[in-house]
């Protein structure tokens, strides 16, 4: 009798570890394929921008505070931040931005970002300054430096 029972008993043990074994396999494939997921999403998020970029004012490096276009757009009101705040909202939902410094007085002041991205070409980082004004965000600099 003790002898079917310890039989049977371990039978149920060995198919209950090898359940779980394979269970932990399949998490395991699972995360690293989401992983690699996002990290497509990313660089393709990071391409774009640099296209973007290229095609707006024809060089691999932007910094639109340093250009005369931006400074003339922005008096007129015509430079649209809302493509790159975009981006910024995918790169910190995949938790590759890390942001530099912070400084908030009186419901005004400024924070900068840097992202980490990788491209065709090489490896970059998006530098992101944001300003805040009457409680809003805004961005105040966007810089890709390769």
């Amino acid at each position: 009798m003790k002898t079917k029972t310890s039989s049977g008993l371990r039978t149920i043990i060995i198919v209950v570890a090898a359940v779980v074994i394979v269970g932990l396999i399949w998490a395991a494939v699972s995360l690293f394929t989401s992983m690699d997921q996002q990290v497509g999403q990313s660089r393709a998020a990071a391409d774009k921008v640099v296209a973007a970029v290229s095609a707006d004012w024809g060089r691999a490096t932007f910094d639109p505070l340093a250009t005369t276009e931006f400074v003339t757009a922005h008096a007129k009101g015509q430079y649209d931040s809302t493509r790159y705040l975009q981006v910024l909202g995918a790169m910190q939902s995949t938790r590759a931005c890390v942001m530099e410094g912070m400084q908030i007085e009186n419901w005004s002041g400024w924070s900068r970002w840097k992202c980490p991205a990788v491209f065709a070409s090489g490896e970059a980082s998006l530098v992101i300054t944001l300003t805040l004004s009457s409680g809003q965000w805004l961005m105040s600099d966007f810089a890709v430096q390769i």
